[in-house]
C-alpha cells in the first residue's frame, strides 16, 4: 500500500489461492505452474520430499513463485537423516510402490479397531527400539495418514521424532532457496492436530515463521445438499476451530486467515459451490464493516477481511502413482473452475481481491503503526 489515509475506511475482502502439494507429481506440477503463469493463483506449498521436488525447485526458482512449505510427516520417505539422499530415494517409487498410503475409508467407524489398510502401514514391528523413528513403517516410510492418526492415539508416536522431522523440513526449504518458507500448512492437516501445535510454536519463532494455515470452516453453514460427510474433515474442522481460538487468546504474532476455503471445494468444484463459500466468507465482515462506518472519524484505521482458498490443481492422468487423490478428475475439474472468467466474475462480485501473504503482513504492519 503506497499511502494510509486515516480519514477513509478501506473496507476490502482479500483472498491468497493456496495450490497445495507442490512437488507431489509432475502432472500436479505443471498445471499449477500453468495457473501460476496466468495469474491465477497467490502461492503454493511445497512438499518437499515429493516425487516431483527437483523439478518443482527449478519452477519455483524460475518464476520466483512465493512459496511455503507443506509440513508432512503422513507420506513418502522422511527428510530427517535422509536430505543428501532423498533424490535418489524418490527415483525409487513405481506403480507397485506409491508415494502415499491408499485411505481406510473405515478407519473413523473402526478407530477403536486395528482394521487399518495393508497398504497404510502401521510401525508394530519392533516398538521395544528406542532409537526406532516412530513416524516410519517397516519400509522406513512415513506411515500414512490414518495410521499416523492410529498410532498417535496409541502414544506410539514420539514428540522428539516429530520436532526432528519438522526442523529437517524447514532447514532443507532454507537449503534450497536459501530464505524460509512464506507461510507454514500441513499435508493433510497435521498441523493442527492440538497435541502437536504447542511443538511447533517453538519452530516457527526460532525460524521468524509467522504465517500458518488455520483450515476451519463451519459446516453448518453449507447448504445441505453440500454438507460435508466426511467425518475426517470434520475432525480437521473442530480441531481447526480450537486452533484458531488459541492463536486469538494466547498467540496474536501468529497470522492467520480471518476465512478459510477448501475442505468441500477439492471435491464439488463447481462455480456454485465456490459463490456459495464466497457468501460464507464475505458476509458477516460486510455486515460488520457497515455497521461501523465512519468516514468522519480521523482515528479510524483500514477494515480487511484475510481469506485463504486451499486448492490442488493438477491434470489426472492414470500413471500418475502417487494416490487416487492425484489421480482424480477432480483435479482438472477445480483447475477448470479456477481459470475460468466466471471465477473471476464471482471475485468481483463480492469484493474479493486476489493477494498473497507479504501484502497482507504489509497491511498488518501499517496497522499496527497507526495504532502505536
Amino acid at each position: 500500500m503506497d499511502s494510509y489515509n486515516t480519514n477513509n475506511i478501506i473496507k476490502k475482502n482479500y483472498i491468497i489461492i493456496n495450490a497445495d502439494d507442490f512437488g507431489i507429481c509432475k502432472y500436479r506440477d505443471k498445471k499449477i505452474k500453468e495457473l501460476y503463469k496466468k495469474g491465477k493463483i497467490s502461492t503454493v506449498s511445497l512438499i518437499i520430499n515429493g516425487i516431483n521436488l527437483k523439478k518443482a525447485i527449478e519452477i519455483i526458482k524460475k518464476y520466483n513463485i512465493k512459496t511455503g512449505l507443506h509440513l508432512n510427516l503422513t507420506e513418502g520417505y522422511p527428510i530427517f537423516q535422509n536430505e543428501d539422499k532423498i533424490f535418489q530415494m524418490n527415483s525409487l517409487f513405481s506403480d507397485s510402490n506409491r508415494f502415499g498410503s491408499e485411505d481406510d475409508t473405515n478407519y473413523y467407524e473402526n478407530k477403536f479397531n486395528n482394521k487399518i489398510n495393508d497398504s497404510d502401514d502401521s510401525s508394530n514391528d519392533d516398538d521395544s527400539d528406542d532409537r526406532k523413528n516412530s513416524l516410519l513403517n517397516s519400509k522406513m516410510m512415513f506411515k500414512g495418514k490414518f495410521s499416523f492418526r492410529k498410532d498417535l492415539m496409541k502414544k506410539i508416536i514420539k514428540h522428539n521424532d516429530i520436532i526432528n522431522e519438522i526442523v529437517a523440513q524447514i532447514d532443507f526449504f532454507y537449503k534450497i532457496f536459501n530464505h524460509y518458507p512464506s507461510h507454514i500448512d500441513g499435508h493433510q492437516h497435521i498441523h493442527v492436530i492440538p497435541e502437536f501445535f504447542e511443538l511447533f510454536i517453538p519452530i516457527f519463532n526460532r525460524y521468524n515463521i509467522n504465517v500458518m494455515r488455520v483450515p476451519y470452516q463451519d459446516f453448518k453453514y453449507n447448504n445441505p445438499e453440500v454438507k460435508c460427510t466426511s467425518e475426517f474433515l470434520k475432525d480437521v474442522s473442530l480441531q481447526s476451530k480450537y486452533i484458531k481460538d488459541l492463536i486469538k487468546k494466547e498467540y496474536n504474532d501468529i497470522i492467520i486467515s480471518d476465512e478459510f476455503i477448501g475442505l468441500l471445494v477439492s471435491n464439488q468444484s463447481t462455480l456454485e459451490q465456490f459463490e456459495e463459500e464466497f457468501i460464507r466468507t464475505t458476509t458477516y465482515f460486510n455486515i460488520e464493516s457497515n455497521n461501523n462506518d465512519d468516514d468522519d472519524n480521523e482515528d479510524c484505521i483500514d477494515r480487511f477481511n484475510v481469506i485463504e482458498l486451499m486448492i490442488h490443481p493438477g491434470y489426472s492422468h492414470e500413471s500418475c502413482f502417487v494416490d487416487s487423490f492425484c489421480e482424480s478428475t477432480n483435479r482438472e475439474m477445480e483447475a477448470d473452475v479456477i481459470e475460468s472468467e466466471e471465477f473471476i466474475d464471482l471475485l468481483d462480485k463480492y469484493n474479493i481481491i486476489k493477494t498473497d501473504w507479504d501484502y497482507i503482513k504489509t497491511l498488518i504492519s501499517n496497522q499496527l503503526h497507526l495504532t502505536n
